[in-house]
């Protein structure tokens, strides 16, 4: 009986088909997609929406920088993830990416090294790390870690790019089916802002209603690339929250209580 291998096209593609490192490189990968299914969810959404797609060439983003056109081997994932694969052999590679102008700087999602925008530079990355940054402001959805696909819909993970402010939109619905044509469907506005002396993160309740929506969700919010705060507020109660700080990687995260989804939390952190 033929192999995995000989039954695909492609040669070896199941990751205990390979080499231990590159083995442990995509799994890697794998539980990160499945991290981001927030993230894509609402870009699938936004798909159907606007038309614009997930993964965006730069000179959809940027039609007048000269650079768009040449750096056509990095894309944008949505409007915060710049994504610059790396396709050359070897443990460790290197790439010139270009980060597009504009007042924006560029957060490495993994090593948490920031770039300014506007320049090209020279990027180097192991076989278990690609070249992806978040723009500062960005807001970035995730699904707890170790959980599957449909898995802890009453939990989720949020990454806050501290810098400039931003915005996210998060879109829920059943999974599957065709109920979102019903308008079977739940938006949640998230809006992160800066202030004189701290950050703010805004929680709006979630609008809409859906088969299987959750009665209350709680969130881990995790500012990147902050010192380490005095004071840590949840909501208007003034109440303090649980929080942490990792001070090599610059990220404070704190963890707020499972909330009716309906209900507005505000996070303050200064």
């Amino acid at each position: 009986m033929p192999t995995a291998s000989e039954r695909s096209y492609h040669g070896d593609r199941l990751p205990w088909e390979y080499s231990p490192p590159a083995e442990a490189a995509a799994k890697k990968f794998l539980r990160l997609r499945n991290r981001l299914v927030p993230y894509l969810y609402a870009l699938a959404r936004e798909v159907h929406d606007e038309g614009l797609p997930m993964a965006r060439a730069m000179w959809l983003a940027y039609p007048d920088a000269e650079p768009a056109a040449t750096f056509d081997r990095q894309y944008l994932l949505g409007d915060d993830l710049l994504v610059a694969p790396i396709a050359t052999p070897g443990p460790v590679a290197t790439k010139e990416v270009w980060f597009p102008p504009g007042e924006d700087a560029w957060v490495d999602i993994f090593t948490g090294e920031r770039y300014e925008a506007g320049q090209v530079a020279t990027v180097e990355a192991p076989l278990d790390r690609m070249p992806v940054f978040a723009r500062t402001g960005a807001v970035l959805p995730l699904k707890p870690l170790g959980d599957r696909a449909g898995d802890s819909e009453d939990r989720r993970e949020i990454r806050v790019y501290a810098g400039d402010e931003g915005a996210f939109e998060l879109y829920d619905d059943a999974g599957e089916g065709l109920g979102y044509r019903a308008d079977e469907f739940g938006r949640t506005p998230l809006r992160y802002e800066t202030r004189p002396n701290g950050h703010r993160f805004v929680i709006e309740g979630m609008d809409g209603d859906y088969p299987g929506r959750p009665d209350e969700r709680a969130y881990d919010v995790t500012f990147v690339g902050v010192e380490a705060p005095e004071q840590v507020v949840v909501s208007g109660d003034g109440r303090t929250a649980d929080w942490t700080y990792d001070a090599d990687a610059r990220e404070v995260t704190v963890s707020v209580d499972p909330r009716p989804v309906s209900a507005r939390v505000v996070v303050t952190v200064a």
